[in-house]
C-alpha cells in the first residue's frame, strides 16, 4: 500500500450516517463572545457597519445612554480598532463583536487589558 492509498483509504465508519446528516443549513453557532439570546432584556445592542468614525462614536453614545447593564456593539472586522477607540473615548464598556469572524472582545472604559 502506498502512502497515497493510505491517506485516501476509507472505511464504513468514515461514511456519514443518517444520524449525522442534517437538513439545517444555518451556520454553526459562534463559540466566542457573549450570547445575547440568553437574556435579551439585559442587552443593549448596536450595529454599525459604516466606515466612518463619527458613526461609531454615535453608536457608542447610544450604548452609554441605554439603561441596560450589558452592552454589545457589532462592527465589521475592518472597523474593530476604531470601534474600540470610540468606546474608550465615550467612556462606555461593551462587548465588541465582528459577525463574519469568530472573534469577540471586551473593550471600553473598564477594559482590563488597557494599561
Amino acid at each position: 500500500m502506498t502512502l497515497e492509498d493510505a491517506l485516501f483509504e476509507t472505511s464504513e465508519h468514515d461514511e456519514p450516517t443518517d444520524d449525522t446528516l442534517t437538513d439545517d443549513l444555518s451556520p454553526p453557532r459562534r463559540s466566542l463572545g457573549p450570547d445575547p439570546s440568553l437574556h435579551p432584556e439585559d442587552w443593549a445592542i448596536e450595529e454599525e457597519f459604516s466606515a466612518t468614525y463619527c458613526r461609531l462614536v454615535l453608536a457608542a453614545e447610544r450604548l452609554r445612554a441605554s439603561p441596560r447593564p450589558l452592552k454589545l456593539l457589532r462592527v465589521s472586522h475592518h472597523n474593530r480598532r476604531a470601534a474600540a477607540d470610540a468606546l474608550r473615548r465615550v467612556g462606555v464598556s461593551a462587548w465588541l463583536v465582528t459577525p463574519w469572524r469568530d472573534d469577540a472582545g471586551f473593550f471600553g472604559a473598564d477594559d482590563p487589558l488597557d494599561p
